[in-house]
């Protein structure tokens, strides 16, 4: 049996109830199929574009159900200048989602994909 190493103010011991992974955990997470990081923010990339650039997307590359709504808002000067002011998270709180109930909801699920931790 090895030597321990150990170091002053560190535990070697696992916290009660805490087990090591199996043999058979280790072969199941190996044979997860390979998948690229964060290729599902590439699916979603123009829900994104929406979320971020509001004011400056085309209307025509957004979904049909969200143009009008689109169209609508960004010929409102008065949301133009608030959203200058308070920035993306705090806007879409203030946004009214009787005028814009599509709107609010994608940007509802865009930033639910970033909650806090």
């Amino acid at each position: 049996m090895p030597p321990s190493r150990s170091r002053p103010g560190v535990s070697n011991t696992r916290p009660a109830g805490r087990m090591r992974p199996s043999k058979q955990f280790y072969a199941a997470r190996n044979n997860l199929p390979k998948m690229p990081k964060f290729c599902e923010f590439r699916a979603i990339g123009p829900q994104f574009s929406l979320f971020s650039t509001q004011f400056t997307v085309d209307a025509e590359s957004v979904p049909v159900e969200l143009q009008m709504e689109v169209v609508d808002f960004q010929c409102d000067t008065i949301l133009k200048q608030k959203y200058t002011e308070i920035g993306i998270p705090d806007f879409y709180k203030f946004l009214s989602r009787a005028h814009f109930p599509k709107l609010v909801d994608a940007a509802a699920r865009i930033m639910s994909m970033f909650g806090s931790t």
